[in-house]
């Protein structure tokens, strides 16, 4: 990935300055106008790789000639760390590391998403039971302990409480969920 560090400045500035001139009978006045003007580039590489570009320009105009004085650098610098035996591998190993815990993160946050979703259609399902037993005989014969019972049955899915849940694979390869 070319993701540089762009870097740019620009600077004017005036000198106005008085001096004896050469015989010493009288004073000169000079006036100086200095630009300066500089970009630079630079961008770390994976592979332990530093590399910068740069250029400078700096324009002065004085009164007291009358052509201008301008001067430009351009520069190139390239370093590569390396450790003596070990090639690229170990400059590598912070972004490998870094893919490992991405992808790490990535089931972490699956594994929620999945233990939330049992809960949810937990949830739903008794509901839908209440509901039912509510429609079927004109009352409510759904009880909290009962419910407390059929939960501790189920494995302890509580909703609110997903923290303490983790995921875990059953012998037949499938995902089931019980209290940490």
């Amino acid at each position: 990935m070319f993701d540089p560090t762009v870097e740019a400045e620009v600077s004017a500035r005036r000198n106005d300055s008085k001096s004896l001139n050469q015989s010493g009978s009288y004073t000169e006045s000079s006036v100086n106008d200095v630009y300066q003007g500089n970009i630079s580039f630079k961008e770390y590489f994976p592979t332990g790789t530093f590399v910068e570009a740069g250029a400078i320009t700096r324009t002065t105009d004085s009164n007291l000639y009358n052509d201008l004085f301008s001067s430009t650098f351009l520069g190139l610098s390239v370093t590569q760390s390396l450790l003596r035996g070990y090639g690229t591998d170990v400059n590598l190993a912070r972004l490998r590391q870094s893919r490992l815990e991405t992808e790490i993160t990535q089931y972490e946050l699956r594994g929620f998403s999945e233990s939330l979703l049992a809960q949810v259609e937990t949830t739903y399902w008794d509901y839908a039971l209440s509901q039912r037993q509510i429609d079927r005989t004109g009352r409510q014969e759904f009880q909290p302990q009962r419910r407390q019972d059929d939960l501790d049955r189920r494995g302890g899915l509580v909703p609110g409480k997903v923290d303490s849940q983790c995921l875990r694979r059953t012998g037949a390869g499938r995902l089931d969920t019980a209290n940490t």
